[in-house]
């Protein structure tokens, strides 16, 4: 019943059905991770943050449960990059997709949190394995409009230009209207003009 309060996005509800679950189903993993999703979508990073942690340490008293809470390693990700911890969050997508090798998601939001965690720390080796990371998630969906166009940034960063550019080209040419990708045509255009 929580998951489903969850989804009708009734989240003081779903707080209140699913902190019961978590305490009449202590074992349950599940009941943190929605637990975490309905803390996160209320905006608690901490409160949510505790909650996929438990799920996660589930994992330590019963090694089985590794495949099943794999995607709380995900929502700790997208929790972690959307409150500005982008290393943590390369930590858990790298882990996620160890495992989740065909999600197209997991490896879109690694390269993401590896990209701006290597271009923050100027580490040359972060942007490269964003590059990595964003290649195979556009082999995944190869009709990402955002996934070509972070991969220009990436190679933007690590002064590709070409590589840049022909990034920023497909993403305009898969939606005409993405104006990220023509405001970046336009950086590099600017930076590297021929």
């Amino acid at each position: 019943k929580g998951e489903k309060l969850l989804r009708e996005n009734k989240i003081p509800a779903a707080i209140k059905v699913l902190t019961q679950a978590a305490k009449s189903l202590p074992r349950d993993w599940r009941a943190y991770n929605y637990l975490g999703m309905a803390y996160q979508r209320q905006g608690d990073y901490k409160k949510s943050k505790t909650q996929y942690n438990k799920a996660l340490a589930l994992v330590d008293k019963n090694p089985e449960l590794v495949n099943q809470v794999n995607v709380v390693r995900y929502n700790l990700g997208r929790l972690y990059l959307d409150h500005g911890h982008p290393a943590l969050a390369a930590e858990k997508f790298a882990a996620y997709t160890m495992q989740a090798e065909d999600s197209y998601e997991g490896f879109f939001w690694r390269g993401t949190a590896e990209y701006l965690t290597g271009n923050k720390e100027q580490q040359p080796e972060l942007l490269e394995r964003a590059e990595v990371s964003l290649r195979r998630a556009i082999e995944l969906n190869v009709d990402s409009v955002p996934a070509f166009n972070r991969l220009g940034m990436v190679q933007m960063v690590r002064d590709n230009f070409v590589d840049a550019r022909a990034s920023f080209l497909r993403a305009h040419e898969l939606d005409k209207h993405f104006a990220p990708a023509i405001l970046n045509l336009a950086i590099v255009h600017e930076s590297f003009p021929y």
